[in-house]
């Protein structure tokens, strides 16, 4: 349920998101014990294990599969492709590696994905496939299974320290294996196996007792003892799952390991056991044990009813709206459950069930396959602004860029230095890379020449500010330099940064671009939102960038955002009701006025040679924010996503802010 309050209500529970990672040990602590107790009992068939998998996860999931197949067939036009991808690789266990290749599940624009949630289930299945085998070979080369349960903890938790991509760490397998591989080792010590004393049971070269007196086996009574302090160790577990779900900021904490926290914690949870008082007054009462039965299917129904619910009614967000739909989310799960899971868990010919379950399934995917590879749109008529909206694809059609200035140099320079390329980098740094700005040296290192010089720092929301900025600029005959790091590798402008390169860049550009090239102004602009924390610490960066030698330091406000990409804003608002696209509408992101206004009065009386610019004054009046720049729906966008400048939308915001930051004309 925590997953399920972070996705409606993400500021609530800043934290919400680690259920996934309770989720992944529960699960590896549940399946190690039913192997390792079918082992023991002589009764372990792989055919007998995965039928149980079957009748136990497919019945909701095909439900939720078709639902979602038929919703998205009749509502969904250009999108159904995106989606079809998702329902093939959900159906074979893979929407991990489909979310991997797509998107973030952080971005604004994930809640438009139906079943991006369903990556989480793949991670499950692959280990479902791995383990079993894993276990089985152990127990024939009489090996202990939990020396190799430890080792993958160790050997996956390397590879998320090493891993400089934050995505695969999210959503791979192989970097979720410490989470599962430690409910595996719980599972272990609480069989009773370990109570023997003889190692000539088959099952005990899985992990069973060495001999009495040995190093391994004062381990393995510490262990026991441990796991018998029942009481203390439900209370600090549940603390810390308490303190996880309040606290943690997000996901990339991962990379200072404050996951070892929720994750350690539900390990504390499980080792005190099902029998102690506590755990019989707190996790076993009426009320939890039921919404325990029905948390798969709330699992499976809530994203996809939050997601189209948002794709039909863009600004669904207030509090009432999302409370409704978690008791939607409720009512189908109970119902799924009641209906569809416990009449087919019942039924005995299991072989049938198991058929039918997937050949179904095998169906599902063949339809997901179709709708991805034939590009079907749904029977809807489309006008010619919803077709625009509907195949709107801002990254993709920007390999040719129209040429916005006269000078070829200048257009090859905006094309070169910003984002309008997938692959382009020279400048930008999608992760906490330590030797980018080495490598791409020219981006922060100033010719010695006669032409004044200035410097962007920020994310990538500054990458396509400085698209049209830095062209403009140059045309004036200024030098320059930019530095962009995405913000979801280090917090925006390195402020109150936990990681160690994001420091190591920071002075990287200071002392390079700033101490070395005495930039005659330096510019700052990111999505501040990506950073809660106090808008005096950007002040106090602009201070220490004029004490360090920059001339004159302009800080440019909030961006306004939305909470999904402004195209389907615009088309399921307007185009898609039969309206005209408005030039301005109000946004439904709030804390992106909020922050312009907070950061306003912090600037309210900055130091000489400090300027703060509103980009709020600019783009939004009392009837809502700027849509559109020009009259042209296809270029003159203010933004392609979320908050990101399009070309036109950078330029017209590039006109203003040389207007009102004093930059000479020539």
């Amino acid at each position: 349920m925590s997953v399920v309050v972070f996705h409606a209500f993400p500021t609530f529970l800043p934290g919400g998101f680690v259920g996934v990672d309770i989720f992944f040990v529960i699960s590896g602590f549940l399946i190690t014990r039913i192997i390792v107790n079918d082992l023991n009992n002589g009764q372990f068939s792989f055919g007998n294990f995965y039928s149980r998998r079957v009748r136990r996860l497919f019945p909701s999931l095909i439900t939720v599969l078709i639902a979602t197949y038929a919703f998205g067939w009749y509502f969904l036009s250009s999108q159904f492709t995106g989606l079809g991808k998702y329902i093939f690789g959900s159906s074979l266990f893979s929407a991990n590696y489909v979310a991997f290749s797509n998107v973030s599940y952080f971005e604004k624009g994930a809640i438009s994905n139906p079943l991006l949630h369903l990556w989480s289930l793949g991670v499950e299945e692959q280990f479902y496939i791995f383990w079993p085998v894993s276990i089985f070979i152990l127990t024939k080369i009489r090996i202990r299974l939990i020396y190799l349960s430890l080792l993958l903890i160790a050997l996956s938790l390397i590879l998320v320290y090493l891993s400089p991509n934050e995505a695969a760490i999210f959503y791979l397998p192989q970097y979720r294996l410490w989470e599962l591989a430690i409910g595996s080792v719980l599972a272990i010590l609480q069989h009773p196996i370990f109570s023997q004393s003889k190692l000539d049971n088959p099952l005990a070269v899985l992990g069973g007792p060495p001999e009495e007196g040995s190093r391994n086996f004062r381990v393995l009574k510490i262990s026991r003892l441990l796991l018998t302090t029942q009481p203390a160790w439900l209370l600090i577990g549940l603390a810390g799952i308490v303190l996880s779900v309040y606290r943690l900021p997000s996901f990339m904490d991962i990379w200072n390991f404050q996951l070892l926290i929720p994750v350690l914690s539900t390990a504390l949870v499980i080792a005190s056991g099902t029998t102690g008082f506590g755990n019989r007054q707190l996790l076993q009462g009426r009320y939890l044990v039921a919404l325990g039965k029905i948390s798969y299917p709330i699992y499976l129904w809530h994203w996809p009813i939050f997601s189209f619910a948002y794709l039909l009614r863009p600004n669904y967000v207030s509090t009432q709206n999302k409370l409704s739909l978690i008791v939607l989310t409720l009512i189908f799960s109970f119902i799924t459950y009641l209906f569809i899971e416990q009449p087919l868990r019942n039924l005995t010919n299991s072989r049938l069930i198991v058929t039918l379950l997937s050949f179904v399934m095998a169906v599902i995917a063949i339809l997901g396959l179709i709708a991805w590879k034939t590009d079907r749109l749904s029977p809807r008529t489309l006008g010619a602004d919803a077709v625009i909206l509907e195949n709107y694809n801002y990254l993709d059609g920007l390999v040719d860029i129209p040429n916005v200035y006269a000078d070829p140099a200048q257009n090859a320079w905006a094309k070169e230095n910003a984002l309008f390329t997938k692959d382009s980098t020279l400048c930008f740094s999608h992760y906490a890379d330590p030797g980018f700005f080495t490598t791409n040296n020219k981006c922060i290192k100033f010719d010695v020449d006669s032409r004044k010089r200035v410097l962007l720092i920020g994310d990538s929301h500054a990458a396509y500010f400085g698209a049209t900025f830095g062209p403009l600029l140059e045309s004036y005959d200024y030098q320059f330099k930019q530095a962009e790091v995405a913000s979801f590798g280090c917090t925006a402008l390195f402020i109150e940064s936990k990681d160690p390169n994001c420091q190591l860049i920071f002075n990287q550009i200071m002392s390079t671009a700033v101490d070395g090239g005495k930039p005659d102004i330096v510019v700052i602009f990111a999505n501040y939102l990506s950073s809660p924390t106090s808008p005096d610490l950007y002040l106090d960066l602009a201070k220490n960038l004029r004490s360090r030698g920059a001339k004159k330091v302009i800080v440019l406000g909030q961006m306004p955002l939305w909470t999904a990409p402004l195209p389907e804003i615009l088309l399921k608002n307007y185009v898609q009701q039969g309206l005209h696209v408005p030039k301005r509408i109000p946004t439904n992101e709030p804390g992106s006025l909020k922050m312009d206004t907070d950061m306003a009065n912090s600037f309210s009386n900055p130091p000489e040679g400090i300027l703060y610019i509103s980009l709020q004054n600019l783009l939004c009046e009392e009837t809502g924010c700027l849509t559109m720049v020009g009259d042209s729906l296809r270029d003159d966008l203010i933004v392609w996503d979320y908050g990101h400048m399009t070309l036109n939308g950078s330029k017209f915001v590039s006109d203003y802010v040389v207007k009102q930051s004093g930059i000479e004309i020539r």
